[in-house]
């Protein structure tokens, strides 16, 4: 690979054509792998992070078999190799690839991990995007997909409690604190209502309490011992 990268720089950015592995490159197939040392290599000879898509019928449902989100960093995210998806993930970022890349269906790489179930990686893109993050930016979690869902709102309609609790979780912000207790609030907004029954289901064991206004937006409240 070296020797064609260097001879034939123009090689890098190539991608499959036809349609089963369409749009696929070095780059996502070395991420596959979690070989860190190519990914890195063609990194600093200019592979490209953000207009790399793997759209092939392989990659995409209800066709494909495997739905990793097209883009390298989703890719990367997804990859389960110890912790050097988060080295990869790493060199990702450092290289320019962008938070809020979309696929066909307008997932970002946070709607990604909400499918696949996957809280501690959704955890860590979220801490990695908030050291990258532009003053006054829209924030990662509240992009919404072709169907108008936040991540938030996904976790809620495929019924992932434990994704939909840590999204809630991480959101949320205290009014108060006086000794052992404290009181805290989550905003939300785009909620549709015909998943807020599933809400309900989702955190009516945990003692959330939602209020709904104006059929959109949606608050939830809890009073806690520390």
């Amino acid at each position: 690979m070296r020797y064609l990268v260097e001879n034939f720089p123009e090689l890098i950015n190539c991608e499959y054509e036809k349609e089963t592995y369409k749009g696929e490159t070095a780059l996502h197939i070395a991420i596959v792998q979690a070989d860190v040392e190519s990914v890195e290599f063609l990194l600093e000879h200019g592979a490209d992070v953000n207009n790399s898509r793997c759209i092939g019928d392989f990659f995409r449902p209800p066709k494909g078999t495997l739905y990793l989100g097209e883009h390298p960093l989703t890719f990367a995210a997804c990859v389960d190799r110890k912790d050097k998806n988060k080295e990869m993930i790493r060199l990702l970022v450092r290289h320019g690839a962008d938070f809020y890349n979309q696929d066909y269906f307008g997932n970002t790489i946070l709607h990604v991990l909400v499918i696949q179930d996957n809280v501690e990686m959704y955890n860590y893109i979220m801490n990695l995007f908030l050291l990258y993050r532009k003053p006054d930016s829209l924030a990662l979690d509240m992009v919404r997909n072709k169907k108008k869902r936040t991540p938030l709102s996904l976790a809620a309609a495929l019924a992932k409690g434990a994704m939909f609790e840590t999204i809630m979780r991480r959101r949320k912000e205290i009014f108060w604190i006086y000794g052992q207790f404290f009181f805290f609030f989550f905003f939300f907004f785009f909620l549709k209502k015909n998943i807020f029954p599933r809400y309900s289901r989702l955190v009516q064991q945990n003692d959330f309490f939602f209020f709904e206004n104006n059929n959109r937006t949606y608050y939830c409240m809890c009073l806690s011992f520390g």
